[in-house]
């Protein structure tokens, strides 16, 4: 059996390196904010330990999303650390972190609601499927 969570920084860089093929700086950025996540604890884990905010599959999956940019990869690391936890000082304890380490500004409102979201471009495509019936 063998544990991610025990392998060295360095060695878990190489990995999501070659395995996810993601860029070299990437890698060392995501392997910061595991091991800052690491020293909180999730209230809502309490039982996962160390692991509980973010696990090795967790680097992983986020490492294999294929960000461009540093503030993509931000954004990817959101998505799939903070929107899972229930409890909003959680999230946002996971936003800080992810722009703490990457240094950007993570904009939630600007993501969701902004002139260029996804949710607008879905409304104004059922809004345009209206006017043509």
């Amino acid at each position: 059996e063998i544990h991610l969570s025990d392998i060295p920084e360095d060695e878990m860089v190489t990995i999501l390196e070659k395995r996810c093929a993601c860029p070299p700086s990437h890698a060392k950025l995501l392997v910061k904010v595991m091991k800052t996540l690491r020293q909180r604890r999730s209230r809502t884990g309490v039982f996962r330990g160390k692991d509980g905010l973010i696990t090795p599959r967790d680097l992983l999956r986020w490492a294999g999303r294929g960000a461009t940019s540093k503030a993509e990869l931000a954004l990817e690391g959101y998505f799939l650390l903070a929107e899972r936890l229930r409890l909003d000082e959680e999230r946002d304890a996971v936003r800080r972190v992810i722009e703490k380490e990457l240094k950007v500004t993570i904009d939630l409102d600007e993501t969701y609601y902004g002139e260029n979201s996804l949710g607008r471009a879905i409304l104004r495509n059922v809004l345009n499927q209206k006017e043509m019936l």
